[in-house]
């Protein structure tokens, strides 16, 4: 699990609180690591085990002084920084901003970023230094599969333990139009799927195995929106917290068309 450290916590707005709430289940005691502004995460700075990524969230623009996000992006120059900056701060890549081309990112791509990021800090890739100039960046993030370029881009992992259900499963998403790819609980074959944007996650039968597994979807597919598909949903309020929804078997139709929808957006 990542050392995640979250500047800009106190955010209230829901423009934040999907981003917030997605970066729990990824970092090591997050609200540990949480700080309301720059100022503050310096104060402990020097007593805390190093982040192996800053994630600041921006309100509006100059929220935070220039000579803070200078010390900032000195302090994480060997580490990840990225700064999720939301609808009022669009326009500040042209009107001008303290923040480095490399580790600024809307809000709305904050999430595949942030999983891009995770996963080359994973396996011991070098990160796009804050000093990359814009087209560095473009290209940086443009041609890695794991970036978001276009809505039909957008594809479905389903993870179940019955072989019958994946292959029933694939039936109905094929016979929809949606591209997916399925896979059993093995790690293995979960680690070779190349970054689904939806992850469904098979909840039955309970168990550590389900466990396990859903907790290896979320860590390596950290910015796709995770499902859960249960015959009776409410006996899995544990899993809730890894989970945009849990989805009843009996209506596995409207499952699917609600994922297509979601898929196309």
């Amino acid at each position: 699990m990542h050392r995640i450290t979250l500047i800009g916590a106190k955010k209230t707005s829901a423009e934040f609180r999907p981003l917030i709430r997605y970066l729990e289940p990824l970092a090591h005691e997050l609200s540990a690591h949480s700080y309301p502004d720059i100022g503050h995460w310096q104060e402990s700075a020097y007593t805390q085990v190093p982040a192996s990524l800053t994630v600041v969230l921006q309100s509006w623009s100059a929220e935070y002084p220039p000579a803070a996000v200078d010390r900032l992006v000195g302090a994480t120059m060997f580490s990840g920084l990225i700064c999720c900056y939301g609808a009022w701060c669009e326009g500040d890549g042209r009107t001008g901003t303290s923040w480095p081309a490399g580790t600024r990112v809307p809000l709305r791509l904050s999430r595949a970023l942030i999983d891009d990021t995770l996963r080359r800090l994973s396996i011991g890739e070098t990160l796009l230094p804050p000093t990359a100039a814009r087209d560095e960046v473009f290209l940086y993030r443009r041609f890695h599969d794991n970036f978001p370029t276009h809505p039909s881009s957008r594809s479905i992992l389903f993870v179940s333990p019955d072989h019958i259900l994946r292959s029933t499963v694939g039936r109905l998403m094929e016979q929809s139009g949606l591209p997916y790819e399925t896979a059993s609980l093995n790690p293995k074959a979960i680690d070779a799927i190349q970054s689904p944007h939806i992850v469904l996650h098979d909840l039955d039968p309970e168990g550590e195995e389900i466990s396990a597994s859903l907790q290896c979807c979320r860590q390596r597919f950290p910015a796709a929106d995770c499902f859960g598909l249960a015959n009776l949903p409410q006996q899995h309020q544990s899993h809730y917290k890894m989970l945009t929804d849990i989805l009843p078997k009996l209506e596995l139709v409207q499952a699917i068309d609600r994922l297509q929808a979601m898929s196309a957006t």
